[in-house]
């Protein structure tokens, strides 16, 4: 699968319009450097490389997209820097409350406590997310340049960005201090607030109190013994956690670790683990503890920053034989040492009945002489002395296999006398043939070795099923699980070329690098999963191999610094005859109950306005929904919306019945639908006027509709009336939505106001004219033939809107209506006339008086 495709699903979802353009460079990059594309170029100079202009584009390019993401890396680790000095203080004034027994508000308290637990796994999620984002902005970095070298083969540009850009190391990977830095919070929240801020009682501060007696048994527990060995350093530990018997409920697990997922997986690791050469020690141990502390810490520094040496000695043959799962490894004697002045040499009990093995302290530099069966000084101490008895005892155990690696330890945060588990992380691993002559050097590498392309993360538990940091990473995408798989194992049949091939070796045939899986969302937009943390479920291969980028390169992959992880048996180490095979009672039993599947409870998803901040890359979240919500209830003035309903009815209705009235001009009118109002006109005007059934045209024969042919209007009106008015009105007995009733119901209140204002007018006309004064005759005729003309206006007006009505009347509506009109009209004709009648008689009576007095 290629990365562009996966870029978005790789990275963060939620930030994905802070990733890289990855695919638009890559875009450009195949534009300028395919054939036979017509870019125009410069002729290169003597002495100019052809790619030197393309050069110069891509940096600028390259450069402002590191820049943007450096940006936003900082933004992000202020914000947790922020987030976690919160905590912090909040955690401190809860110290001090427990001190001053201010414990009177166990509610409160209680609810802080798990305020102060949710804050804290918050953080580490983004501290997860940030890690993940980071590795695939780096990632992109090294494949496009990539591209570019293998498109080109120029390897300028990559120089010059790792000298210009990539040399500030802005965009890292490793956030491991704010991982240890939140570890530490976390431990006071758990060990020191957790009673108090739960209960209410004041912590126990007595030193008889806190101490809790320990059997003897308890102390030669493999937990002690692993414990034990950590205060010895670091390679008592890796002795121990590879060679002590497992307890009664134990086990481990080997994971594969490719690369690019190396970072992200040791974020993983640091949220559920802690590293011991980590931060100082605890406030509450006294100075003698405080001093062996510190000098542990140091100690375990030191040894992550150098190499680790490890030589194993066996017989192959029954190195492949033994099938015993007592421990972690099968070896017979193993030799750890790194530039400390001390060496560690496992001795395991290879007799049937003993699985018990020996752990030894040598000097590093006699370490040679040790291991060497057919020299022995005489002032050889005593564990060297019990060395060569062992190789004396065991003629067949040889040496077959020299480790080199470089190894990180870690210890659980909740480790207890009952209950830890602890974990080593190999990476740069080279496996060469022992050379006796180089056993002891600490900075021996030979360059002969070949390099285990992943890295491997152990894993081992005591007293547990299944911790959570395996279930962590058995959900990861980040990590392979190997069955039947060791860091010995490996080794051995690295070196030892002529052993049959093991069960895991198939594995190394397959891309283990995988694509996280998005959560699918359901139809109410909840995630169909309870949560979706940095672990996330295992996607599918991501295909191409994983040896990309030039090794002296910021952004390529070192040789041997990849990472891998395996897993062995997870399950509970016991008795194997009864640990591996239930007994028929009990398959019996869980065949008569009945499976249940358990559905997670989906959560609620907040409600969120579009804005162009998160939301402005569609590409992002394809998954997302979101809508433009307005509030119905927001206070408007009174009567707004009443008044905006019936200017937009008397809109609609005068729109029709002019429409109507000039469709009964003797002009050439239009199609219906090819009309004014070309919005309000169907799409299908044409099909449905010349076929007259919208639903016989079908899909396929829309191409090879025959526009209809020009009709006279005359012929054309008789033929499409019924049609028109059977169309523009409503069904007899059709329900009307409130809307059309109130439609219907306006224009009915207006013409029938109309008609009444217009029987006013003409009564008012008549009084006038009937008690009108003769010396105001003027004025008189002048009011009359206002009164008359407004109220023929009137009735005019009422006869368009009762014929822009829809509804289907009856006669006699029609028939009063039509009364009403005529005496309208006839009544204002009448006035008219009588009023022209009174004016002649005026001027005939003026013209005799004048003869009269004349």
């Amino acid at each position: 699968m290629k990365f562009g495709q996966t870029l978005v699903q790789r990275s963060v979802p939620k930030w994905a319009p802070y990733n890289v353009n990855y695919n638009e460079l890559k875009n450009l990059i195949k534009e300028r450097t395919s054939a036979g594309v017509a870019v125009p170029v410069d002729i290169p100079a003597q002495g100019k490389s052809r790619w030197e202009e393309l050069d110069n584009l891509l940096f600028n390019y390259l450069s402002a997209e590191y820049d943007n993401v450096t940006l936003f890396l900082r933004s992000k680790q202020g914000e947790i820097e922020r987030r976690l000095a919160h905590v912090e203080k909040q955690i401190g004034i809860a110290r001090r409350a427990v001190q001053d027994n201010a414990l009177d508000k166990p509610i409160l308290q209680a609810r802080k406590y798990r305020q102060l637990a949710k804050d804290i796994e918050e953080i580490g999620d983004e501290i997860q997310n940030l890690a993940r984002y980071a590795a695939v902005q780096r990632t992109a970095f090294r494949k496009i340049l990539k591209k570019y070298r293998k498109w080109t083969g120029s390897t300028s540009l990559q120089t010059r960005l790792d000298v210009e850009v990539f040399s500030s190391n802005k965009l890292r990977t490793d956030f491991s201090d704010y991982l240890q830095q939140l570890a530490e919070v976390k431990t006071i929240l758990t060990d020191e607030l957790a009673g108090p801020m739960l209960t209410g009682r004041r912590r126990e501060t007595s030193l008889g109190q806190q101490q809790k007696r320990v059997s003897a048994s308890t102390k030669r527990s493999p937990i002690a013994q692993i414990n034990e060995a950590l205060l010895r350093g670091p390679l008592a530990f890796d002795a121990a956690i590879s060679t002590v018997p497992y307890g009664e409920a134990a086990g481990s697990a080997f994971y594969w670790i490719h690369p690019d997922n190396l970072d992200e997986a040791r974020m993983l690791l640091l949220r559920h683990m802690r590293d011991p050469a980590g931060s100082a020690t605890h406030p509450r141990r006294n100075s003698a503890e405080s001093e062996e502390a510190r000098k542990r810490v140091t100690s375990f520094s030191d040894a992550n920053s150098a190499l680790s040496h490890m030589v194993l000695f066996d017989n192959s043959q029954r190195f492949i034989r033994d099938t015993s799962v007592s421990r972690p490894s099968r070896i017979a004697l193993s030799a750890h040492w790194s530039r400390d002045p001390e060496a560690v040499v496992t001795l395991a009990g290879l007799s049937p009945t003993s699985s018990a093995g020996t752990i030894l302290t040598v000097s590093r530099k006699a370490l040679g002489k040790a291991l060497d069966r057919d020299s022995l000084a005489s002032d050889a101490s005593n564990e060297v002395r019990a060395i060569h008895h062992y190789l004396s005892e065991h003629r067949d155990v040889k040496p077959l296999a020299e480790v080199c690696m470089k190894r990180s330890r870690y210890i659980g945060m909740n480790n207890t006398n009952e209950v830890a588990n602890w974990a080593t992380l190999d990476t740069a691993v080279t496996v060469a043939p022992v050379q006796a002559t180089e056993i002891g050097e600490p900075q021996h590498q030979s360059p002969a070795g070949d390099a285990f392309p992943y890295a491997i993360l152990h894993i081992r538990w005591e007293f547990a099923r299944t911790p959570t940091v395996v279930r962590a990473f058995d959900e990861s995408h980040l990590v392979e699980r190997v069955h039947d798989f060791s860091l010995e194992d490996m080794a051995i049949h690295s070196a030892q070329k002529d052993l049959p091939p093991p069960s895991w070796h198939s594995v190394l045939e397959k891309d283990i690098r995988k694509v996280p899986l998005v959560p699918r969302l359901s139809r109410f937009g909840a995630s169909s999963r309870s949560r979706l943390n940095a672990s996330d479920a295992v996607g599918l291969s991501s295909g191409p191999s994983s040896t990309e980028g030039r090794p002296d390169s910021v952004f390529s992959a070192p040789m041997g610094g990849q990472s891998s992880v395996t897993s062995d048996d997870g399950g509970v180490i016991g008795t194997p005859a009864t640990a591996s095979k239930p007994t028929p009672e009990t398959t019996k039993a869980r065949r008569k109950k009945r499976a249940r599947i358990q559905v997670p409870e989906r959560e609620s998803r907040p409600s969120r306005y579009w804005n162009e901040f998160d939301d402005g890359d569609s590409d992002g979240n394809p998954s997302d929904e979101y809508v433009i919500y307005v509030d119905p209830d927001e206070p408007v003035f009174p009567g707004a919306e009443t008044v905006s309903k019936a200017f937009g009815a008397m809109y609609d209705s005068f729109s029709r019945g002019t429409g109507k009235l000039i469709s009964w001009l003797p002009l050439a009118s239009t199609r219906v639908g090819h009309t004014a109002d070309g919005e309000r006109a169907p799409l299908l005007a044409d099909q449905l006027n010349s076929e007259g059934d919208p639903d016989s045209s079908s899909s396929d024969t829309d191409g090879f509709t025959v526009p209809p042919q020009h009709q006279p209007h005359k012929s054309r009106r008789r033929k499409d009336g019924p049609k028109r008015q059977s169309s523009s009105g409503y069904r007899p007995h059709q329900l009307l939505s409130p809307r059309q009733r109130a439609l219907e119901r306006t224009l009915f209140y207006f013409y029938s106001g109309l008609l009444a204002l217009a029987y006013v007018l003409l009564v008012m006309s008549s009084i006038l004219l009937g008690t009108g004064r003769r010396k105001a005759m003027v004025e008189v005729d002048a009011g009359v033939l206002a009164g008359v003309i407004f109220a023929e206006m009137c009735a005019i007006t009422a006869v368009i809107l009762i014929f822009m009505r829809k509804q289907r009347l009856s006669v006699l509506h029609w028939g009063l209506v039509g009364v009403m009109v005529a005496s309208v009209v006839v009544i204002g004709v009448a006035l008219l006339a009588l009023m022209f009648a009174n004016i002649k008689g005026a001027t005939e009576r003026k013209g005799h008086s004048k003869l009269a007095s004349g």
